[in-house]
């Protein structure tokens, strides 16, 4: 079996398990399927987010928090972000569930945050498109890059997926069909 580890529709051939993406200002998260939920770094959450993301990503159906993290183009300021993650953080150690992580321009603070909390569960770089010198400091990090459909058209991505190498890497379709 194969699996599309981030997608945005519920729509999947078969053999293939897709975890569908989603942000907890989107009201209640499928109850069939499987997913993973959290707060997206773009989102304005209400202020009872955390108990209902805690609530949400507790059911059987979630099993990862995210898409979370942290973003420098837009979103709130970074402090706040920085909060939201570290929360994120928190839930994904303290329910088990691994995390898929939004980064732009920000794999320095994501690096710092890794070695800060020293988490036990599995962070992972959605939409990876970074360089394969990028590709190889995440994985020192352990934090395995996840590749959409970026990887069919730009040669960057295809040379990071290349330098990382069999079993270490995620797919996704994301958004694209």
């Amino acid at each position: 079996m194969l699996i599309n580890i981030h997608s945005h529709t519920s729509e999947t051939a078969e053999g293939i398990l897709a975890i569908r993406s989603f942000c907890i200002t989107q009201g209640p998260i499928a109850t069939s399927g499987t997913v993973s939920i959290g707060l997206h770094p773009w989102s304005s959450p209400t202020p009872l987010w955390y108990e209902s993301l805690l609530q949400a990503a507790s059911q059987p159906q979630c099993l990862m928090i995210g898409e979370c993290g942290l973003d420098k183009c837009h979103g709130a300021p970074m402090p706040i972000q920085i909060e939201r993650f570290r929360l994120q953080i928190m839930a994904s150690e303290q329910l088990g569930k691994p995390l898929i992580i939004h980064a732009v321009h920000t794999l320095n603070e994501i690096i710092q945050l890794k070695k800060e909390f020293r988490p036990a569960q599995p962070w992972i770089l959605h939409g990876f498109s970074g360089s394969p010198q990028m590709a190889r400091q995440i994985l020192q990090h352990d934090i395995i890059p996840s590749f959409g459909a970026v990887i069919l058209h730009q040669s960057k991505a295809q040379e990071s997926l290349l330098a990382v190498g069999p079993g270490r890497f995620f797919l996704e379709t994301d958004e694209s069909p």
